[in-house]
């Protein structure tokens, strides 16, 4: 059996945690090469950990070696695009972190070296790949609920990130919010047609530097006229809150949060459980190892990914649409997105 070889782009947090997968979940795959303008202090412990040789400070020299298979790219989102292309031109498959890109065009771009390109190209919208939510879509897709009617996401990460992040990130519907516009396109096989966004500041002031909000909660219409409500949080203090509803016609399908056990306590007081697990890398674990072996099946059998360029473009116009909601105060129809 092939073993791919692998070189990462961007070995800050998910660069590193792919890094750690890969070599230890991973055996058709190897990382042969990393890539960064510098090495941080944990990512050179994993370097040596894992016998990696070829660093570079620059990905144009890594994309020359003809013995790399596949690239990934965990650099931040303004530079994903730019070093897409350029690896799909230097004919290597290439996984992308999710978001692409703030700016259409961009994603229009890339997809138009791809129509030319024989390489394989994945966005790695990584909740696709959760079994809880895989066993809600299954349920709506078999027709065991009837016909969807509600839909509720509740998403909502433990702690605030950084403000160096935040500075670059696009703000809470381009870098948070896409993954939930993605799960309700993914759970239904609809289309989202309008958002009515609201957003405020209520869990750190400094945020309003970067004219962005750390909370909100959203109405969207689907094409199929399922009606759906998304609340994003910044800081939920019990752990990584991650939960599903879809209501229809025949019943309903949930899923709860992972916990940090299944323990429970049974006292004269009361029933204690754990708390959610607290990272998002500890949550999707799994999800991240079966994103990965699905492109590497897709590499090896000819198939097309799962995700791709179309998903992140159609996500990036639901939070455009969502940013112009909150700032005007109305709903917004996609269709009013794509025709600017």
């Amino acid at each position: 059996m092939k073993i791919l070889k692998i070189g990462i782009v961007g070995l800050g947090r998910m660069g590193q945690e792919h890094l750690q997968l890969i070599s230890e979940y991973i055996p058709g795959a190897k990382v042969k090469a990393v890539c960064d303008i510098e090495f941080n202090d944990n990512a050179k412990k994993l370097i040596k950990k894992y016998g990696i040789r070829e660093k570079y400070s620059d990905y144009n020299n890594m994309l020359k070696d003809k013995l790399l298979d596949i690239i990934y790219i965990c650099t931040p989102i303004d530079d994903l695009t730019r070093i897409s292309i350029a690896c799909i031109k230097a004919n290597k498959h290439t996984f992308c972190e999710e978001n692409l890109s703030k700016r259409p065009q961009d994603i229009k771009d890339l997809m138009k070296v791809l129509e030319s390109s024989k390489s394989k190209f994945f966005v790695g919208l990584n909740k696709r790949f959760d079994n809880n939510f895989n066993s809600v879509r299954d349920t709506v897709l078999k027709g065991k609920i009837g016909e969807p009617q509600i839909i509720k996401i509740t998403s909502r990460d433990p702690d605030f990130p950084s403000l160096e992040y935040l500075k670059s990130s696009g703000g809470l519907f381009f870098d948070m919010t896409v993954d939930d516009f993605d799960m309700l396109r993914y759970l239904t096989g609809a289309e989202i047609e309008e958002v009515y966004a609201m957003g405020a500041v209520l869990i750190d002031p400094r945020i309003k530097e970067f004219n962005d909000i750390d909370t909100a909660t959203l109405n969207v219409k689907l094409s199929n006229g399922v009606l759906c409500v998304i609340d994003n949080s910044r800081r939920a203090l019990y752990g990584y809150d991650q939960r599903i509803e879809v209501h229809g016609s025949l019943g309903m399908v949930t899923t709860s949060n992972e916990l940090q056990s299944k323990a429970k306590i049974y006292t004269g007081y009361g029933v204690i459980e754990e708390k959610p697990q607290y990272l998002m890398l500890e949550r999707y674990k799994y999800a991240y190892i079966k994103e990965t072996e699905h492109f590497i099946s897709c590499i090896l059998e000819d198939k097309e990914p799962l995700t791709g360029c179309n998903d992140a473009l159609e996500t990036l116009y639901a939070a455009q649409a969502a940013m112009k909601s909150l700032t005007e105060n109305r709903p917004v129809k996609i269709s009013e997105i794509k025709l600017n």
